[in-house]
């Protein structure tokens, strides 16, 4: 990989962990404001379940879907078989 590729992997990171700071108080807020306001319904699991899939899917991609990290696999499974066939 190159610098800039590494750079940018770097960043996409780096992005998914703030994501995940902002996450976690903001819900931890809605989470207390919801049982001292509300007896019976616990509307907070909307946002938590809303905005928890839109960070599930941004750490996805941040650790498994770069299009680096799939070049990389792709071009290891080629010279396996390559290996293979030489063989």
């Amino acid at each position: 990989m190159t610098e800039n590729e590494i750079r940018h992997m770097a960043k996409e990171r780096i992005a998914f962990k703030i994501h995940l700071a902002t996450y976690i108080p903001v819900m931890t807020f809605l989470w207390v404001l919801n049982w001292f306001t509300t007896d019976d319904t616990w509307w907070a699991i909307w946002p938590t379940m809303g905005w928890g899939v839109g960070l599930a899917i941004h750490g996805f991609n941040a650790y498994f879907l770069n299009e680096e990290f799939l070049i990389e696999a792709e071009m290891e499974r080629i010279r396996q078989k390559q290996s293979k066939k030489g063989q």
